[in-house]
């Protein structure tokens, strides 16, 4: 699938996982937790806000974000950057100039986390 595809997040199938599947929040925690550029307040801000937001996903959809669920993570994660890339233009355009500490640490993680993947030409 395309990352130009028109359909949402919203609109794609919740399929179940495979026997392969494992949840993605432990080894998300224990990753975030092991990088020490982050403040303590902001990882565990972040650590705090994983947690919720899988807890969230159990009371929604029935299960929390796992891997070989079937959905295509990488037409997710674009869409969801586009979206958060809104969000800060619109804090932006509000006259907000301070980035608090946590989204920015947050920012830096997801930075961090593409240098365990190869691009792709």
């Amino acid at each position: 699938m395309s990352l130009k595809s028109s359909a949402s997040v919203a609109e794609l199938p919740h399929p179940h996982e495979s026997a392969a599947s494992q949840p993605v929040t432990g080894p998300l925690v224990e990753w975030i937790d092991s990088i020490d550029s982050i403040s303590p307040t902001a990882k565990s801000l972040i650590i705090d806000g994983i947690r919720s937001r899988s807890e969230k996903g159990q009371q929604v959809y029935g299960r929390v974000l796992s891997t070989h669920n079937g959905r295509p993570s990488w037409v997710d994660l674009w869409q969801e950057l586009l979206d958060a890339l809104q969000y800060m233009h619109k804090e932006h355009l509000e006259g907000q100039r301070a980035v608090p500490d946590e989204i920015a640490a947050a920012i830096h993680l997801l930075t961090q986390s593409t240098c365990l993947f190869s691009r792709k030409e």
